[in-house]
């Protein structure tokens, strides 16, 4: 699990940045989950990704956003 806020969203990509000061990069594929349904992430949102790791990428299988 990755814990952050929004520092950037594109279809497919989401960085984030997190406590430590470090920004990730994280790849969505087809069938990542979003929740609440139907939002999109936006900058400063609080965050928390569900995924796994592929050569070096963490790749989310459900991204969860908080006000």
């Amino acid at each position: 699990m990755i814990l952050g806020t929004v520092a950037a969203f594109q279809p497919f990509r989401l960085q984030v940045a997190r406590r430590d000061g470090n920004v990730q990069t994280i790849d969505l594929k087809p069938g990542t989950r979003i929740f609440p349904r139907g939002e999109t992430p936006s900058t400063n949102e609080r965050v928390a990704i569900t995924g796994y790791y592929s050569n070096g990428t963490f790749i989310a299988n459900r991204v969860i956003l908080h006000d």
